[in-house]
């Protein structure tokens, strides 16, 4: 099934939350999802005219798109990962989260919100809350390594360089065999080396990062 296209153009970067929110939404609709009312349609429309306008970074409109769709339907999820990705954007963080916290625990789509609400909360300097929610979500969701990754970022931002190994190490041992996407999870914890003083497995990451795309 072809996920939604505000699905498909907003969380492209989320692959694995994504998936496993769809799962779930498949698990309790088999098949193709129905829309019960025309005003069902219409706000999955505003929101799909949202995400297109949201790609290319037209946002005033891309905001009334969210609106409207919201007043719809305002349990629509994917409207409000829009919304909080223009606030995000403009650093209105506080508009962020409150889009974020508006999507509930049983969405398909809420393990994505709490990852970008953590995201935000690093944002606000709230390291420690960040990191606390961002291990709650890895614990819940062992096949996933966004959690980790996201972890290890705002660790090393932070300048914890020995924590952030370990979170990328958590990571990179739930991906299997890498791939060439998977780049930039070594670079950055090559970096995460460097400033630790480990030459050598800083220049082992960063030539797999050259080796999974080159260039």
């Amino acid at each position: 099934m072809t996920a939604p296209a505000p699905i498909r153009v907003v969380l492209a970067d989320d692959h694995a939350l994504v998936l496993e929110g769809l799962r779930n939404l498949l698990a309790a609709e088999p098949g193709v999802e129905i829309l019960a009312t025309a005003t069902d349609g219409a706000a999955e429309a505003y929101t799909a005219i949202a995400a297109a306008l949201r790609a290319q970074e037209i946002d005033e409109f891309a905001l009334v798109m969210v609106q409207l769709a919201l007043s719809l339907r305002p349990d629509q999820a994917a409207a409000r990962l829009i919304q909080q990705e223009i606030e995000t954007s403009r650093k209105h963080y506080g508009l962020a989260l409150k889009a974020i916290e508006a999507i509930g625990p049983n969405d398909p789509l809420h393990a994505l919100a709490r990852s970008r609400r953590a995201l935000i909360l690093a944002e606000l300097k709230r390291i420690d809350e960040a990191i606390a929610d961002l291990r709650r979500l890895s614990a819940e969701h062992p096949e996933s390594a966004q959690p980790d990754i996201e972890m290890g970022d705002i660790l090393r931002i932070d300048r914890r360089f020995n924590e952030a190994i370990a979170a990328y190490d958590r990571g990179i041992s739930k991906i299997g065999i890498a791939v060439r996407s998977d780049w930039p999870m070594f670079y950055s914890r090559g970096i995460a080396y460097e400033r630790a003083g480990n030459w050598q497995k800083a220049e082992a990451d960063l030539q797999k990062a050259l080796e999974l795309a080159p260039g």
